[in-house]
């Protein structure tokens, strides 16, 4: 058969293949928008806690991955990636999909750790876009049974007497036990050692062991050891007595006013995230919060759950407040309600402290390493004594921007008004 014989036998062959490829891509085009319109979410959501498991953050994220798991009847999975003071975790969501899939839940370290690590390889502000705050954790300042001070003031005069031979361990550098223990140093002159840890169970482990004579530990880390009589609690750094420990009493009243530390934890999604997405994630992150069964879980391992929406008009996720620097105080400046934001920016001084003693160079992964910080000159206006609440910082805002435009609108008139006649 001729060649030319055999092409034209082919050719209806091939037209007919050509035409079924091209049905196919046809109805895999029509089909894109359904897929896009699955209801989301269509796939397990991955909530990323940078810390071990067992701590207050994780305690935390699993408490609310474990509720939208069945308000949306999909799995939320909580993804511990640990390393380098929650450094390892935030770049890991930080390079993810923008898909709403993928969920950081950070705590008070990653507003503090762009002063003390400025290299990092994502920028907290830029890269994130925040969904929710949700829970405060009190501080608790325990120590080893073989620590003679059995309150702050016997506390403070042992370290006097002896300089620098006592050390308080820490969930890790620039988290909200650090900066604590640094807040405390300052303002009671004492020389108290620091010795970060990869977490706070670690830093326990340790203390347990007699390696470190004390911790300002979060009060859901702490709290069972002294009620088993393993450790002994000497005072909580919140302003008020916590509801679970009422027979301790706080820093402030045991001879440092003013003295007050929490720690947080919050939820954020990689910028570029859908809008409707980030709105859904908010929305439902607060209904999980705002569980009567989810606040109880919390409140009984001392946790007070903080439900907080971001705020459309935001702009930035680290406020510069007038009590503290802006990396001290958490992210919620883009959130309705920013009282936490206050009353953490305590930490202010002390996380002065805290840049100056663990640059970029530090290593907070080595537990047994001390770090001495020695306390530095702060700007006038800075003293934890003087700050007060959120509730007050709010209304001294609204008063003084009252009384410029009463000032204004003063001016004004003066201006419009004729000159009185000369006598």
């Amino acid at each position: 058969m001729k060649k030319q014989d055999i092409e034209t036998q082919r050719g209806p062959l091939f037209t007919r293949r050509l035409c079924l490829a091209g049905g196919a891509a046809a109805a895999a085009t029509l089909a894109l928008p359904t897929l896009a319109q699955q209801p989301y979410p269509s796939r397990p959501v991955r909530f990323v806690v940078p810390f071990p498991a067992g701590g207050p953050v994780d305690t935390t994220g699993r408490a609310v991955a474990q509720k939208l798991t069945e308000l949306w009847g999909q799995q939320a999975i909580v993804d511990n990636r640990a390393g380098a003071g929650g450094i390892v975790g935030a770049e890991n969501v930080a390079r993810s999909p923008a898909d709403g899939y993928n969920v950081l839940v950070c705590s008070i370290h990653h507003s503090v750790l762009p002063s003390l690590r400025p290299k990092l390889a994502y920028d907290i502000e830029r890269d994130f876009v925040p969904l929710s705050f949700g829970a405060m954790f009190p501080v608790v300042l325990v120590a080893h049974p073989s620590v003679p001070a059995r309150n702050v003031a016997e506390l403070i005069a042992l370290d006097k007497k002896s300089p620098g031979k006592l050390s308080f361990g820490s969930a890790g550098n620039g988290g909200g036990t650090h900066l604590a223990g640094e807040l405390f140093n300052m303002q009671a002159g004492t020389k108290l050692l620091h010795v970060p840890y990869k977490g706070s169970a670690p830093a326990m482990t340790d203390l347990l062991g007699g390696q470190v004579q004390l911790m300002f530990a979060d009060a859901p880390t702490a709290i069972p050891q002294i009620k088993g009589g393993k450790v002994r609690a000497i005072a909580v750094a919140s302003a008020r007595r916590s509801v679970l420990l009422p027979d301790v009493p706080t820093v402030a009243e045991s001879g440092l006013p003013g003295y007050e530390a929490y720690s947080w934890a919050a939820f954020m999604a990689p910028a570029g995230t859908p809008k409707d997405i980030v709105q859904r994630l908010s929305a439902d992150i607060g209904r999980a919060l705002s569980d009567p069964q989810v606040k109880q879980r919390l409140f009984e391992v001392a946790r007070r759950p903080r439900p907080a929406r971001p705020r459309p008009s935001a702009r930035r996720c680290t406020p510069r407040s007038r009590s503290g620097p802006r990396w001290c105080a958490p992210p919620t400046s883009r959130w309705t309600d920013d009282e936490p934001a206050a009353r953490t920016s305590t930490h202010g001084r002390a996380a002065a402290v805290a840049a100056r003693g663990c640059g970029a160079g530090a290593d907070d992964q080595q537990p047994g390493r001390a770090q001495r910080h020695a306390p530095v000159a702060l700007p006038h206006g800075h003293n934890a004594a003087a700050r007060g609440g959120a509730r007050q910082d709010r209304s001294r805002h609204r008063a003084d921007r009252r009384g410029r435009a009463l000032l204004r609108r003063r001016r004004r008139q003066a201006a419009g008004r004729p000159a009185p006649a000369s006598a």
